[in-house]
């Protein structure tokens, strides 16, 4: 009795065996190049990620109040906070952290860019107690409502500091009597009667100040002195809390390359966002247009059969051309010791100087004469060429004929060769 609920039985042909779905491991072999470009992309995520972390924890930018390095100034910030000074990092000085601008010192380091004259009209007008600024341009001291000037630039000595003078006012004179001569910039007060100076260089000031419209405007022009790595030499941290502790609010304003307010594409030109568009439509063109010139890539079997004949006839020509005999001989050793090996029963990985001894103890040649001919000789001439391939047929010949029996039709003693060298 059949069962007919079975369904068709399997054969064991090949054709029946053969799975047409492809496994888990094929499709991960298959794909295994995208694996890798996947996996390339999130390393090098990860690592920018890690790298942008670590940056902007090791920001060597001067004069930086979140700065540890010797270049930064957060010691001097630090201890102003310990001091109880509340110390804000502004982005727009035009609006002061605190409530009471009266009583607040505005710190401006426009090392990055120079403030523009609304920048600089801004803060005059925001009622500040104190503005100092750190190594200003001419451009903001000639923009300020007060006679100060620049009046050329001091060197660093060989360890003396440059003392506070009788210019400068009393809390500075008596708390930071000395600076450290870092090298910076000195400055000229004009006519103004109710100007100060302190720290003179060569007849200038590296620091001065002046007043007007109920704010005072200090101009320092060393400010390394305020820097983590020498805040501590002379009595540069004396200086940095009279200077900049005076009042019980501290506003930090570091100029950024933009202004307040402004955008990056304000510099882009006009032109460059049709420039890009142009040369996106054309490369998409040019990839469509190609892309229907060629079709798709397929694999085809040549219509016709090309002879080894002419694949040899094509190399040697080349060969002959470019005048390389060592070249065109050592492809006529590589598939001798190849056959060679094979005849003699040797794998194909041996080592050519041992294929070598094991034809000339067959043939019962020297041995350095057939390590000559199949390893160390190096033609210069079509001549010699053409000496050694023939040699190399013989040696093929021979050592073909000593496995043959001695009553074999084709067999041939080997000879010995002792007129060549």
């Amino acid at each position: 009795m059949t069962d007919t609920a079975r369904g068709p039985a399997t054969t064991g042909s090949p054709e029946a065996a053969e799975a047409l779905t492809p496994t888990f491991g094929e499709r991960v072999r298959r794909g295994r190049g995208w694996i890798w470009i996947a996996a390339g992309t999130v390393l090098t995520a990860v690592a920018v990620v890690l790298l942008s972390g670590q940056l902007s924890s090791m920001n060597t930018r001067p004069y930086d109040p979140r700065s540890p390095h010797p270049t930064g100034t957060k010691a001097l910030v630090e201890v102003l906070r310990q001091e109880g000074i509340d110390v804000h990092l502004t982005s727009d000085p035009a609006t002061p952290e605190s409530a009471a601008p009266a009583t607040t010192t505005l710190v401006v380091d426009e090392l990055d860019r120079p403030l523009g004259p609304d920048e600089i009209d801004r803060i005059t007008d925001a009622g500040y107690a104190r503005v100092v600024f750190l190594a200003p341009t001419v451009m903001t001291l000639d923009a300020l409502p007060v006679e100060l000037s620049p009046a050329g630039t001091f060197g660093t000595g060989d360890g003396t500091a440059l003392e506070a003078g009788d210019r400068c006012p009393t809390p500075l004179r008596d708390n930071a009597p000395e600076l450290s001569r870092t090298g910076g910039a000195v400055y000229d007060v004009g006519d103004d009667p109710d100007a100060w100076g302190c720290y003179a260089a060569g007849g200038r000031d590296v620091l001065v100040g002046a007043s007007a419209g109920g704010t005072e405007f200090v101009a320092f022009g060393a400010p390394d002195a305020l820097t983590n790595g020498i805040v501590l030499e002379h009595a540069n941290a004396a200086l940095g809390l009279a200077l900049l502790g005076s009042q019980p609010t501290l506003d930090w304003y570091t100029v950024g390359p933009l202004a307040p307010g402004e955008e990056p594409v304000a510099y882009i030109p006009p032109w460059l966002t049709p420039a890009i568009l142009v040369l996106i439509a054309a490369g998409v063109a040019t990839m469509v247009w190609r892309g229907r010139r060629f079709g798709a890539l397929v694999f085809e079997n040549l219509p016709v059969v090309v002879p080894a004949s002419e694949t040899m006839d094509g190399r040697a020509r080349l060969y002959a051309k470019s005048r390389v005999q060592l070249r065109a001989l050592d492809s006529i050793r590589m598939g001798a010791i190849g056959r060679l090996a094979n005849v003699l029963g040797l794998p194909a990985s041996t080592d050519p100087v041992e294929i070598a001894d094991a034809v000339a103890a067959q043939t019962r040649r020297p041995r350095d004469e057939v390590r000559f001919v199949l390893l160390g000789a190096h033609p210069v001439t079509d001549a010699q060429l053409v000496d050694l391939s023939t040699r190399i047929r013989d040696l093929e010949r021979d050592c073909r004929g000593s496995l043959l029996p001695d009553d074999h039709p084709t067999a041939e003693r080997p000879q010995r060769d002792t007129k060549r060298t």
